[in-house]
């Protein structure tokens, strides 16, 4: 949805297949300079400065940061959703690598862009959580504390970002959300739940001068 509006994008993920695919309908959206590939580890912080440092390269900045890497509960337990695990039976390695995705790997990237946009007077750091129930709810340990550590540090990095024409905002989807985060058991319709490409709307309006006074705030998508 930014490539249609104009917007020149790095995709990252450590996934090569993944961003090869969204580099595809980039160009598809766009063209064939709109997008390019950086296939790292969003978990270690030298290939997070490594991505902005690539996407400076490639498109002369980088302006934009939507954190919207996560693994869901299904990475703690494949049967989470029927069977969902109690705070003592999860496996510390696994409890780790969830946090490291949904938390670290988010403060490492806008620890890397943030002086780039600082520097240049503009930016927007636009980070995606959960619902707020979710965060509490029985069954989702660690994803829901990895979402409200982001919500907390998102609010703390807007602080320090106020007065250099950077921002610092949440979107969360509202709901279930259509994505391999539902297992194929889940007791839902795919097609009656949220589909993705509600988040859109929201994410290129903070990404937009009109939201240049938006800093601190957290946005439902789906309202």
């Amino acid at each position: 949805v930014l490539v249609e509006r104009g917007a020149r994008v790095a995709v990252f993920d450590i996934r090569k297949e993944s961003v090869d695919a969204v580099v595809r309908e980039a160009a598809a959206a766009g063209d064939a300079e709109c997008a390019i590939a950086v296939t790292r580890d969003i978990t270690r912080a030298d290939d997070c400065d490594a991505a902005v440092r690539e996407t400076i390269d490639a498109f002369n900045s980088a302006d934009i940061l939507v954190n919207a890497a996560g693994i869901g509960m299904r990475t703690i337990r494949e049967d989470n959703w029927n069977n969902p695990a109690k705070f003592w039976e999860i496996d510390i390695d696994r409890f780790h690598d969830l946090m490291m995705v949904n938390w670290q790997g988010p403060f490492q990237m806008a620890r890397a862009a943030a002086p780039h946009m600082i520097e240049r007077g503009w930016g927007r750091i636009i980070n995606v959580t959960t619902s707020l129930d979710t965060m509490l709810t029985k069954g989702y340990m660690p994803y829901g504390p990895s979402k409200a550590a982001l919500e907390a540090g998102t609010s703390m990095w807007a602080k320090d970002l106020e007065g250099t024409g950077v921002t610092a905002n949440v979107v969360v989807p509202g709901g279930p959300v259509n994505t391999a985060f539902i297992p194929e058991n889940a007791p839902f319709d795919r097609a009656a739940i949220i589909q993705p490409d509600i988040m859109g709307p929201p994410v290129c309006w903070l990404a937009s001068d009109a939201a240049n006074d938006v800093n601190d705030r957290r946005f439902v998508a789906r309202f």
